[in-house]
């Protein structure tokens, strides 16, 4: 299967073309970068991949939660790809995508850094299968009102919000420092791979999870 994979939840922009001859990636930190990048690097990568967008069998892109201007430039660029070749989208959540990264335990607690002196939550599951599932609703909320300590032992703590606000460490104990990933990323490559439910261009939304939005 051909796919053409954005991430642009966060400041750490990622792209990638899967082919059959193999999984080609482009990423990069940088908070001004998308706008400058994500073109470019989409060419360049389809042209590795020896692909034609007409070769294309969908298109996956993390749909947040995230920062508004980022998420919705990935979010248009795939819109707008999709209407040119008549091409299926698959929206990942950027939560799941972190938490599907985990290789140390079967349950996360995705911490991410929603700025504005907030954190995006969620937790997530692995089956025996597997797949990753939520165990509840992604939400928005201040530092303080995260608390790890509630949290099973075996509970892998995954996202930079961990790194943003340390504080929420402060109580863990060095049994579990081998569960906690403060650096782990939303990437492309890995949203291609939990792709499920495709939508039209029309039905395309970013997930921000509260009303009041930053960049």
């Amino acid at each position: 299967m051909n796919i053409l994979s954005i991430e642009t939840s966060t400041d750490w922009c990622s792209v990638a073309v899967i082919s059959a001859h193999g999984a080609f990636e482009r990423e990069e930190v940088g908070a001004q970068i998308h706008s400058e990048v994500l073109w470019p690097w989409i060419q360049k990568l389809m042209i590795e991949a020896r692909l034609d967008y007409e070769q294309l069998d969908r298109l996956v892109v993390g749909n947040g939660p995230g920062g508004f201007t980022s998420l919705r430039m990935g979010l248009s660029l795939v819109q707008g790809i999709a209407l040119a070749h008549t091409l299926p989208i698959y929206p990942v959540s950027s939560l799941l995508n972190v938490a599907s990264q985990c290789t140390v335990a079967k349950r996360v607690m995705v911490i991410m850094d929603a700025r504005m002196g907030e954190v995006y939550t969620q937790r997530f599951e692995c089956s025996s299968s597997g797949s990753w599932a939520a165990l509840d609703k992604a939400r928005v909320v201040s530092p303080e009102a995260v608390h790890l300590r509630d949290e099973p032992d075996d509970t892998a703590l995954m996202g930079n919000g961990l790194r943003v606000y340390p504080t929420l460490l402060a109580s863990e104990s060095k049994e579990r420092a081998s569960l906690i990933d403060v650096d782990v990323r939303p990437r492309a490559v890995c949203a291609a791979a939990l792709a499920q439910d495709a939508v039209t261009p029309w039905q395309l939304k970013a997930h921000y999870v509260r009303n009041q939005v930053t960049s």
